[in-house]
């Protein structure tokens, strides 16, 4: 008899749930809850390589979520954001933001006019070059600056694909 459905296979390393993140996950109020309900988005999104969408055109929506996971939508929300007695920040949260404020100000300075305004400055003054070169080394500079903090982050989305 044949079997028509499509495996997935998930892989995890045997010390998955010896994981710091996954023991500090479980020791949570309705820890055990979460850890099962990353582990089936985990499966979820491995039919769409690594995104949680229902078909290839339609992305699922927190109640879509909430249905698949067999919970409640304001119980699956108010778990991403902190609510039904679990704290919004800790320790580590805070220390990652205190270690990444200088990241926050440089970004709410930069979406302030600051380089167009720079720019308009030093074209004023005939310096066309320097505005040229300058720009071209702010992108590079961005960009090396980006690759780094990426490549060094442990929270970033491609470390959850070397299990």
């Amino acid at each position: 008899m044949s079997d028509n459905r499509k495996y997935y296979y998930l892989k995890l390393k045997e010390s998955y749930f010896d994981d710091d993140a996954i023991v500090l996950l479980e020791s949570m109020q309705d820890g055990m809850l979460y850890s099962n309900i990353l582990l089936k988005l985990y499966l979820k999104s491995l039919k769409y390589g690594g995104t949680l969408q229902l078909d290839e055109n339609i992305p699922y929506t927190a109640q879509m979520i909430a249905t698949i996971t067999r919970q409640q939508v304001g119980t699956f929300l108010g778990n991403l954001v902190g609510l039904n007695g679990n704290s919004f920040t800790d320790k580590i949260s805070m220390q990652n933001m205190t270690a990444n404020a200088w990241l926050f100000i440089v970004s709410v300075v930069l979406c302030m006019p600051v380089i167009p305004a720079l720019k308009k400055k030093l074209e004023s003054k005939n310096l066309y070059l320097a505005t040229s070169v300058g720009q071209t080394v702010l992108n590079v500079a961005v960009f090396a600056l980006s690759s780094i903090l990426l490549v060094n982050a442990t929270n970033n989305p491609f470390i959850y694909w070397q299990f």
